[in-house]
This record gives C-alpha cells, structure tokens and sequence, in this order.
C-alpha cells in the first residue's frame, strides 16, 4: 500500500511542529551545502589554471561538504528523537483508544487478533513510518536540487520540464 500525506502530517503532529520543522530546515540546509559544493565545481574548473591552484578554492569546497555532513548528522540525532516523540504519543493515543472502546468491541473480536493487530500498528509507527518518511523527504529534496541544478547549468533544460512533469504524473496514476 502507499502513505498518504495526512498520514505524515499526523506523524509529524504526533512529534511536535516544533521539533518537525527544525529537522526538514536541516534537510533542506544539508542538501542546499551539497548542491552549492556542485554548482561550485565548474566555476572553480572555469578558472585559469594559476588561479585553480589557490587553497581558497579547496577549502571552500571541503567546508561546504563538511557542513553538509554536520547537517546531515544534527538532522539525524533530531530525527531519532523526533521519532520517539512521536512512537509514544501516538502509541499512548492509540492504547487509551483501545481501553475505551466499548465492550461489545471485545466480545466480537479474539484478544490475539487485537494483540497482533495492536503491536503491528505500533510496529509500522515505530519504523516503518520514520524511515519512509526521511527517505522520502530526502528522496523529493534530492529531485528538486537534481533540477535546479540542470537548470542552473543548462537553462533551455526548463523547457523540457513542463512535458517530463506531466508525464511523470501521468505514470503515476496509472
């Protein structure tokens, strides 16, 4: 089956905007280092060669790369603990739910099968929903650099976009 978006935004309600927002800003930080290092390349490639020899040019490249790297690991010691954040409370919400549901919902269904349907909904929002989701964001952050940087090197690329995006989202509701 696919995620859909509300689920994700339940997730991310779950752990706190507060904590949520920081850790796509540092996705989109982490990625923005990355792609600012490859953008760099071939201005420094560009220069005369006297020029391309300067350790300016190295350096600069190795500290966008470094920070990209410290982005990516704050984002992740952020992303461990908005995830169990969000396991817990969305494990409490889903027990206090449990508890109160009526009587008649527990004599017409076997305490195995809410057991096992209990743990394997606290098991998917335990790692199956994190994991997806920071692939996912990283997966939509790495196609939007991908682009903006062909564009940025090739503009006339921007005229194929148009067709490729409807055709893409044509392949995908198919």
């Amino acid at each position: 089956g696919s995620v859909t978006w509300r689920t994700y935004r339940t997730w991310a309600g779950a752990a706190g905007w507060r904590a949520a927002l920081p850790a796509v800003c540092l996705m989109v930080g982490g990625q923005a280092c990355a792609t600012a290092s490859l953008l760099y390349l071939p201005y420094w490639g560009s220069l005369p060669a006297e020029e391309q020899a300067a350790p300016r040019h190295s350096w600069l490249c190795a500290g966008l790369l470094l920070a990209a790297v410290l982005f990516a690991v704050v984002r992740s010691q952020l992303f461990f603990h908005i995830a169990v954040t969000a396991s817990d409370k969305l494990h409490r919400c889903a027990l206090q739910r449990l508890l109160r549901a009526p009587m008649v919902f527990y004599d017409s269904n076997p305490s195995g099968r809410l057991l096992n349907r209990f743990s394997k909904d606290i098991e998917f929002c335990d790692s199956m929903l994190p994991q997806t989701f920071h692939d996912t964001m990283q997966c939509v952050l790495m196609v939007t650099a991908s682009v903006g940087l062909c564009i940025a090197l090739a503009p006339w690329a921007l005229i194929a976009l148009p067709p490729l995006l409807c055709y893409f989202r044509w392949h995908l509701e198919a």
